[in-house]
């Protein structure tokens, strides 16, 4: 059984954050990042979880992404969010203009946001307290961004006429919800699983999305999540947050999160409470199988969803069903893999098998 490798108040290596003016390369929606994945603990259950270690060795050439299907359904539906909290309350909503009084202008938020048809980049424009239509930002998935300050109104409609936001519905399933807190300079964005298990109530956690350190919060100011977008295949959410220190003294910071792997972590963390009871209740042990195989639905790039889902089977009973998730799984992990499965005492019961010795040998 594989631990988690993002956990509550843990940056994940999946998701990378864009900013304006200091922008880091974001994951490209068709080429998965680096990542690395953790060690499996051995002996019965996921007891003595383990942080993310060195990766395992990868095959020559990585299979496709769908040449396994673990058989597992999402139900589609809208993305939700659920109130941001800030210390021992709710962060209110966003204000949506500002007035200064001594110049006699507004500040409106971004009227102007979306992506391109193609789902390539993410725009917005904010109006700031000056003789123009808007500061406007683009970020491309491949992580380059272009600032166009004080633009006029012409050039503002003119991008708003290439932009739209997508039908905000995801493909992860509606058990999922997206989450928001605010802490110090940061706003963080978190998918929660549905609270059924004893390990499955708190959320899986993004890089947080923070403020430029000239943008004083201890001042009074306050962090808001402003706009949340996903992109039209649905695989990205471009989340921006504003902080608002008073009239004209506001600022933005956008981040491009991709969703598959964050919640497939949710997905796993819900199905570790489940399967901790696997070896003396069944229907725990189908429910880890089934969270597993969503998780790797949700991300299949990452060997150890495949992997655990095989070990909640044969843990379960069910060692039959193990083949294919664990064939997917070395097929991902490669030669340590074997290794790590030989010695996995969640796969006990299948060892005898001759597929499972098939698949370890080497």
């Amino acid at each position: 059984m594989v631990g988690l490798a993002c956990t509550q108040g843990a940056e994940s290596e999946h998701e990378r954050p864009l900013r304006g003016d200091a922008v880091t390369k974001a994951p490209s929606e068709d080429e998965a990042p680096e990542k690395a994945e953790p060690e499996p603990v051995e002996g019965e259950g996921d007891a003595g979880v383990k942080d993310a270690g060195e990766p395992v060795e990868a095959p020559g050439e990585a299979p496709s992404e769908d040449a396994w299907d673990s058989g597992v359904a999402f139900s589609p539906g809208p993305i939700t969010f659920e109130p941001t909290r800030a210390g021992d309350g709710e962060l209110p909503a966003s204000p949506t203009k500002h007035l200064d009084p001594e110049v006699g202008t507004f500040f409106d938020h971004p009227g102007v946001f979306g992506w391109t048809q193609d789902g390539s980049s993410f725009s917005y424009c904010a109006t700031g307290c000056a003789d123009h239509c808007g500061d406007c930002f683009e970020i491309n998935l491949d992580g380059t961004v272009k600032a166009s300050p004080e633009q006029t109104c012409e050039a503002v409609e003119a991008l708003k006429a290439t932009l739209s936001v997508p039908e905000q519905v995801w493909p992860y399933g509606a058990d999922l919800r997206v989450v928001w807190r605010a802490r110090g300079r940061s706003l963080e964005l978190g998918i929660e699983a549905e609270a059924e298990a004893e390990d499955g109530g708190a959320p899986v956690w993004a890089p947080a999305i923070e403020l430029a350190e000239d943008f004083d919060l201890d001042g009074g100011g306050t962090i808001y999540p402003e706009l949340a977008v996903l992109s039209p295949n649905a695989r990205t959410l471009a989340v921006l947050a504003h902080g608002w220190m008073g009239d004209c003294s506001d600022g933005f910071e956008l981040t491009l999160v991709e969703l598959g792997p964050l919640a497939a972590e949710a997905y796993a963390k819900a199905a570790f409470g489940h399967h901790k009871k696997g070896a003396r209740d069944r229907a725990a042990a189908e429910r880890a199988a089934e969270l597993f195989g969503k998780a790797a639905q949700a991300d299949p790039r990452a060997w150890k969803h495949p992997f655990n889902m095989a070990c909640a089977l044969a843990k379960g009973g069910a060692g039959d069903e193990a083949k294919a998730p664990l064939r997917r799984a070395i097929e991902l992990g490669g030669a340590e893999l074997r290794a790590k499965a030989r010695a996995d005492g969640d796969l006990a019961s299948v060892r005898g098998e001759p597929w499972f010795q098939a698949l370890v040998a080497g």
